[in-house]
């Protein structure tokens, strides 16, 4: 499907949440019931409308959690993490550390559910300044057993521990290992920016400026 504008899609959208409701009221199908509430999370977060987002993720867990039909541990995961997310974009990172930790008693932990999950994890501790927490799981991540399933995972988590040792002003470790995380230069336009961004504030800091 292509949208000529993001008013259109969002058009789209309603139109499809007008339209599960009414089938769920009509069916009192479980599955719609699922579907409808994935549709309203993403809804509400594309609005940048957290805490609707995160009303209605609880709800997502709780259909998970309370239907034979569609329950899987691994969706009552995906419903915390999310919700972790949208805690962390509202500010409240006490909620948004128990849910990330809460979603991961829910997957396998050599799967890569589980260590997305933990990365949500570093970045509520991240973005609330509990570096010593953010270290303990950047440590989990770079030992994960999966980590070494393709460069770009390994290099994207050497690029967030020189973020998290820079903003701790660590900045010659920072440095040093900054450049372990090159492969990320050959995956993502995006990632090259922030590389270069993070060796310019980084020659800042250490006045190695040419």
């Amino acid at each position: 499907l292509k949208f000529k504008n993001d008013r259109q899609f969002d058009n789209y959208v309603a139109r499809a949440i007008r339209l599960l409701k009414k089938d769920y009221k009509k069916y009192g199908s479980q599955q719609i019931n699922y579907y409808l509430h994935i549709i309203l999370m993403f809804y509400y977060e594309k609005q940048r409308k957290y805490i609707l987002a995160g009303k209605y993720s609880k709800i997502l867990f709780s259909i998970v959690k309370n239907s034979r039909v569609v329950y899987r541990e691994q969706r009552l995961g995906f419903a915390l993490d999310n919700l972790s997310q949208y805690k962390t974009f509202t500010g409240n990172y006490n909620e948004a550390a128990r849910y990330a930790k809460e979603a991961q008693k829910y997957y396998i932990e050599n799967s890569n559910s589980y260590l997305l999950s933990k990365e949500q994890e570093y970045n509520v501790y991240f973005y609330h300044k509990k570096y010593e927490k953010a270290t303990a799981c950047m440590q989990d991540l770079l030992s994960h057993k999966l980590i070494d399933t393709g460069n770009f995972s390994r290099a994207k988590y050497i690029y967030y521990n020189s973020a998290l040792l820079f903003a701790q002003k660590k900045f010659k470790e920072s440095h040093s290992i900054l450049n372990k995380s090159l492969e990320i230069e050959k995956e993502k336009s995006a990632w090259n920016i922030s590389l270069k961004i993070m060796n310019i504030m980084l020659c800042i800091e250490l006045s190695r400026i040419d």
